[in-house]
């Protein structure tokens, strides 16, 4: 098997099986001719090789990172052309880039194997319709000042070992170099674009007073709708907070006050997890909620993050709601030690653990809400908290 350096392009037909299953056979079968002709011409000019195809996606290789996104914009742009003349939007053709760079190993068939092809594929699952994303190993080894880049930061992708940070490629018009640690300032490119039109909005619009006038309207008209919703906010009725699918004896063992957030930011990881559970938590499926609570705990090591008492504590609400009084109390007994520097804490967690341990219901003011999994704030929604039958 040939080891070589080279960049992947992964290529995904957006509304394939939809469009498919509203299609003879016949229409199909032609319409992934034409998509696959389409591709290979874009490929051939930018000297890229078709590997394979995947129903409806491509794998692609390039030797030059850069012919790479080349490719991939200039697809891209074309599709947008042709779909900005058909008015029925079922018929657009979109289509999802996803590029990475890496060494990868060749087979006698000539497919390509090894991690680069895998988080080539992983990116192009992330991207969205009608772009090109691509990995930090591309953005170093390609040309930057041939398009337009913006960094979307650091993904952790499914069996990934480690985080790839991804760029957005931006469509013609926005041509700006782009570096990892820093972004073009808005307002250069704003000034820039108005010097190339012939100077600033207000300089065009010298000797047209209609324009003005136009102006005017718009702003008097955004203002009233403005005052119009504020005022309709004001006099809207309090909502009554919903009833809570618990009984009146089983409510959640705690309340855990504001408190100041942790100072360190979470791992992407445990961020999502704790995203996760704030979700089915407002939705009231407890059950899920709880298995990603014993989820995101056994992250804990891993991540190298140390939660804090009140993250327990609110994590063993959720274990409780789910019935798991088990795990509840083994996190409300880990969690009290580590409130010791927070004395109203630790004897608001001391109480929730003896009530657990007696086996009573526990109550809690119907004002109570739950608390919001943000970097390194509080946990639940923004709604009230739920009651009692």
């Amino acid at each position: 098997m040939e080891n070589r350096l080279l960049t992947i392009v992964f290529i995904d037909v957006q509304g394939f099986t939809k469009r498919t299953a509203n299609s003879t056979r016949e229409e199909t079968s032609t319409f992934i001719e034409e998509i696959r002709a389409f591709v290979t011409q874009h490929l051939e000019k930018c000297q890229g090789r078709l590997v394979k195809t995947m129903g409806d996606g491509f794998m692609a290789a390039f030797d030059s990172p850069t012919n790479a996104v080349q490719c991939g914009c200039e697809m891209q742009r074309k599709l947008l052309a042709r779909n900005a003349n058909i008015l029925n939007p079922e018929h657009f053709v979109r289509f999802r880039i996803g590029i990475n760079t890496g060494e990868v190993g060749i087979d006698e068939n000539g497919d390509l194997f090894g991690d680069p092809v895998n988080i080539a594929a992983r990116i192009e699952g992330f991207a969205e319709s009608g772009e090109v994303y691509i990995s930090e190993s591309t953005f170093l080894a390609m040309n930057r000042n041939e398009v337009g880049i913006v960094d979307l930061g650091p993904q952790m992708f499914k069996n990934a070992t480690r985080e790839i940070r991804v760029y957005k490629i931006l469509g013609e018009g926005d041509r700006k170099p782009a570096s990892a640690n820093t972004t073009a300032s808005p307002s250069a490119s704003v000034l820039k674009a108005d010097s190339a039109n012939g100077g600033s909005i207000f300089q065009r619009m010298k000797g047209k007073p209609w324009l003005w006038a136009v102006c005017g309207m718009v702003v008097t008209l955004l203002l009233v709708f403005i005052g119009l919703k504020i005022a309709h906010r004001k006099k809207a009725p309090q909502q009554a907070p919903p009833q809570s699918a618990l009984s009146e004896n089983e409510d959640i063992p705690l309340q855990v006050g504001e408190f100041p957030p942790p100072k360190s930011k979470r791992p992407g990881p445990i961020q999502e997890q704790l995203d996760a559970i704030e979700k089915l938590a407002r939705e009231r499926k407890f059950d899920e909620a709880s298995n990603r609570v014993l989820a995101a705990k056994e992250m804990e090591s891993s991540q190298n993050y140390r939660f804090t008492p009140k993250e327990l504590g609110n994590m063993a609400r959720i274990l409780f709601n789910a019935g798991k009084k088990a795990e509840c109390q083994a996190f409300l007994e880990e969690a009290i030690p580590r409130a010791k520097d927070t004395p109203d804490l630790a004897n608001r967690l001391k109480d929730g653990l003896e009530k657990l341990k007696s086996g009573k219901g526990l109550k809690q003011p119907r004002n109570d809400r739950f608390r919001k999994f943000k970097g390194g704030g509080n946990f639940g929604n923004n709604g009230p908290r739920p009651e009692g039958n």
